[in-house]
């Protein structure tokens, strides 16, 4: 794997680290493939949760503007399909997925602190999606916002492309909590903690059906968490988590 990207397990939960610090963590061609490696090993590994941060002054600036060709439409075209494969795959990542934003995360890299369940943000924070200031249309932004905010709330994102602090992101649904840069570090440890506490198998299952019920109407959703339950009633961990409950004593999940 490469240098770009630092991937660490540690009580099982894996820590995905962009490593470009020069950059800001821009994401260019080798910062990408090494990411989608690394997602790609903490599925394999069977990780409890997961955190995706950015080393040095920034979580991720966005796209490497100084790399590749941008005036040759083909490699333009295979550039936007490998970033929309990289955010599937984060997307996709069975386990609970935590965004921990510091600094910067702008275009991509705000919309990769999206593409994860849950965000912790330090209060330095800022968002940002600027790419009509660039002349760019955010396509693949949008697809992740319109999961997230209202059509107003959108348009005002990313048709003004300011940056806006950690607090606003948190006021537009972008953010779950805030804290100062002093407390991240255990903010994040307690998140990971609780995130462990929870049988593997149920919150798998819980994070695979929360997103599949964005494409289904009302009536399927209840249709869809209805046959979730009873599936989940027939695992081990379901039966564990009974046993548990009734010994007054903590659960013993299966990996």
């Amino acid at each position: 794997m490469s240098k770009q990207v630092v991937l660490t397990f540690s009580n099982d939960v894996a820590t995905i680290e962009l490593n470009r610090p020069e950059k800001l963590n821009a994401v260019g061609q080798e910062l990408a493939d090494a990411l989608e490696a690394a997602v790609e090993e903490v599925a394999a590994q069977g990780a409890r949760c997961a955190v995706i941060s950015g080393r040095g002054r920034a979580f991720c600036v966005g796209a490497d503007l100084g790399g590749g060709n941008k005036d040759d439409p083909v490699a333009a075209e295979a550039w936007i399909n490998r970033i929309v494969t990289l955010l599937n795959g984060v997307q996709q990542l069975p386990c609970p997925l935590v965004s921990y934003v510091h600094g910067y995360a702008l275009g991509l890299g705000a919309s990769l602190a999206m593409a994860a369940d849950l965000v912790l943000a330090t209060d330095e924070a800022q968002f940002g999606f600027p790419e009509v200031h660039h002349g760019l249309v955010p396509g693949v932004t949008m697809a992740l916002l319109a999961e997230r905010v209202n059509i107003l709330t959108a348009g005002e994102i990313i048709l003004f492309g300011e940056r806006f602090d950690a607090s606003k992101a948190a006021q537009y649904g972008l953010v779950n909590e805030v804290v100062p840069v002093s407390d991240g570090q255990s903010a994040l440890d307690d998140w990971t903690q609780r995130l462990s506490r929870g049988s593997p198998m149920a919150m798998r299952a819980s994070k695979r059906l929360l997103r599949e019920m964005l494409s289904l109407t009302p009536k399927s959703r209840m249709a869809a968490g209805a046959d979730a339950v009873l599936v989940g009633r027939q695992t081990e961990d379901a039966k564990e988590g009974f046993v548990a409950f009734r010994d007054k004593r903590k659960p013993r999940w299966a990996p």
